[in-house]
């Protein structure tokens, strides 16, 4: 298959599962909510601030992802050279604040995590 052919997946024109959705659909404040409590299965009795964290974090990297296979399916088309590099110099604690920040979630997240008395 050519890199820049239409890809078509049982009649789908879109490799990804979530081009259907609306935006609103899947809010933050939702994915976060969700992650408490249907992948943590956590209440706001026995949720912890660890919990939140990870639960945010979880809402956070699905958004990262997307973009990335989004990202990787335009390299693909598009037949692009890539280079690629490790680096061991990274802080992970500090990771979901920066990718808060670059993505702008970051005043979004506090709102949540502040409405539900966690910060």
């Amino acid at each position: 298959m050519k890199h820049n052919q239409k890809l078509s997946i049982n009649g789908k024109t879109s490799i990804f599962f979530t081009d259907k959705e609306s935006p609103t659909s899947y809010s933050l404040s939702n994915q976060f909510a969700e992650n408490l409590e249907f992948r943590l299965i956590k209440d706001r009795i026995t949720a912890t601030g660890s919990d939140a964290y990870f639960a945010l974090s979880l809402a956070i990297r699905d958004r990262l992802v997307r973009k990335w296979l989004r990202t990787q399916h335009q390299y693909f088309q598009k037949d692009t050279k890539r280079v690629y590099y490790l680096s061991l110099e990274y802080l992970m604690g500090r990771l979901l604040g920066n990718s808060l920040i670059n993505m702008d979630y970051y005043d979004e997240c506090y709102k949540i995590l502040k409405e539900d008395d966690i910060v």
